[in-house]
This record gives structure tokens, C-alpha cells and sequence, in this order.
């Protein structure tokens, strides 16, 4: 018996180690494409991009400026 919750256990810890894992992977991959749509919103703002901005660019943006003042009540530097 002791054998078998141990077993588990351990199923268990990979479990959630490999959970940890693909969490950071999923969140680097969405700080990539945050930044990429920062990007083009810069350049729709300074007219090298001829388009107009879309919900998710303002979303974004507002997300990260959102961040950027709670960051800075906490005495955090801005994260751009």
C-alpha cells in the first residue's frame, strides 16, 4: 500500500512539475505576443504601419499601462 501512494506521489509531483513548465512556456509565449502587438501599435502611431489599431492592440496597452501604475505606486520602475 505504502508503495503504491508513493507511486502516486510521485505521479503527482511530475504532474505538477510539468504543469509549472508549460505555465512559464505559455507565458513567455504571450509576453511575445503582447510586445509584438506593442510594436505594431507604435508603428500605427507614427504612420509607418497603415492600419488602424484593433481591440486587442487597445487592450494591450491599457493592460500594460495599467501595470505600469501599479508598479509605480509600489515604487516599482515601469516596465517599458
Amino acid at each position: 500500500m505504502d508503495e503504491g501512494i508513493r507511486f502516486l506521489n510521485g505521479m503527482l509531483d511530475s504532474l505538477w512539475l510539468l504543469e509549472q513548465r508549460a505555465s512559464a512556456a505559455s507565458g513567455k509565449a504571450q509576453d511575445r505576443y503582447e510586445s509584438g502587438l506593442i510594436d505594431e501599435a507604435r508603428a500605427i502611431a507614427t504612420g509607418d504601419l497603415d492600419q488602424a489599431p484593433t481591440s486587442e492592440h487597445l487592450r494591450v496597452l491599457i493592460e500594460r499601462l495599467d501595470s505600469a501604475t501599479l508598479a509605480q505606486d509600489d515604487g516599482e520602475e515601469a516596465p517599458f
